[in-house]
């Protein structure tokens, strides 16, 4: 296997230009490997939207991204010290606004082309513009409360760990 296992960097280089335009920062190094040999870009904007787009290019060979706010916990494990977890699956988001995107996207190890990055990043272009400009709060609160969501994990979690807070959440527009 040539391509570099650190995909959550590859991507970045990929997206950057197409994020930082939309006035993303990045919030972590991606360069950095996880457990299970994964990595993830994350990703806010000013207005506390945040996106994470996670690769398990060995334990899954897949490919997941998340948004919304951010849930903060504190734990009395060491391993998960703090923790947070976003609102929920960034297709969730998308399908509110008539996107039809994958939950999880198939990654190739020897995909030096990196067609299966480029495609996750075609469905962002196609999609996230139109969802940055029209998303509520309400939205958010919305899909949280979905199954999966951050408030419906919160609510049956037997985590061990304290709620922190989540983070807030200002529409770049006057639509609540």
């Amino acid at each position: 296997m040539n391509r570099p296992i650190r995909l959550a960097n590859s991507f970045h280089e990929l997206a950057w230009p197409f994020l930082s335009d939309l006035g993303f920062r990045l919030d972590n190094n991606p360069n950095q490997l996880g457990r299970y040999v994964g990595s993830q870009a994350d990703y806010r904007t000013e207005s506390g939207f945040f996106l994470a787009i996670g690769f398990n290019p060995l334990d899954g060979s897949s490919a997941g991204m998340m948004c919304g706010r951010a849930w903060n916990y504190t734990s009395n494990n060491p391993k998960l010290r703090e923790f947070r977890r976003l609102s929920h699956e960034y297709a969730v988001l998308a399908a509110r606004f008539g996107f039809e995107l994958p939950r999880f996207y198939a990654l190739d190890v020897s995909d030096e082309d990196n067609a299966d990055l480029l495609r996750i990043l075609d469905d962002l272009k196609a999609s996230l513009p139109v969802v940055l400009e029209r998303l509520t709060l309400s939205d958010l609160i919305a899909i949280e409360e979905q199954e999966y969501g951050s408030y419906w994990q919160h609510q049956r979690s037997g985590l061990g760990a304290h709620f922190a807070g989540i983070t807030p959440f200002t529409p770049s527009r006057n639509a609540d």
